[in-house]
């Protein structure tokens, strides 16, 4: 960001208008808030967020393909399944938490989700999940089973093949 801070931000800002928005209202989910160069999102179903997240990060990809390497936009997406508490402009709980907790793990470009939502999509889709196991995540007392959705089943076996770092930007629940 800090080298064409203001290029960046125009192309998060068209970003939003051109991909995430659209793409978050065809999957049904609600906007709930943009938090500086994230957004949280809220959905009745765990297919429809799962989905949503998939066509983010692979439209992004497909974005990025055209700029150099240091203009790249990665966003983290992490997704929960749990109760919140809905407020006008905000969105608050554990639901919320481990929502962003997941994203606060994930590596750029990656998009993790819980065990309970796995439990709901894992035959409803077509890609693969790598189990991250169980992991201990801030101000949430039991661990959280982690997976990371690969999109392209052939990933699964590159993702074997590899560690992942940490990192951090969008939460989508």
């Amino acid at each position: 960001m800090e080298i064409d801070e203001e290029g960046t931000y125009a192309r998060v800002m068209r970003q939003r208008r051109e991909l995430i928005e659209p793409t978050i209202a065809e999957h049904h989910g609600k906007l709930i808030k943009y938090t500086g160069d994230g957004f949280l999102v809220m959905f009745d179903s765990p297919v429809e967020a799962v989905r949503c997240a998939i066509v983010i990060q692979q439209s992004m990809m497909g974005r990025n393909t055209s700029l150099p390497r240091e203009q790249w936009i990665l966003y983290r997406i992490g997704v929960h399944l749990g109760d919140v508490i809905v407020e006008t402009s905000d969105v608050y709980g554990e639901g919320v938490n481990v929502a962003a907790r997941l994203e606060g793990i994930a590596t750029p470009g990656d998009l993790y989700i819980s065990g309970g939502v796995y439990e709901q999509i894992k035959n409803k889709l077509v890609c693969a999940y790598q189990s991250l196991g169980d992991r201990q995540v801030k101000n949430i007392t039991d661990p959280v089973s982690v997976y990371r959705v690969l999109p392209d089943p052939a990933a699964l076996n590159e993702a074997r093949k590899k560690r992942w770092p940490v990192a951090m930007v969008a939460a989508l629940i």
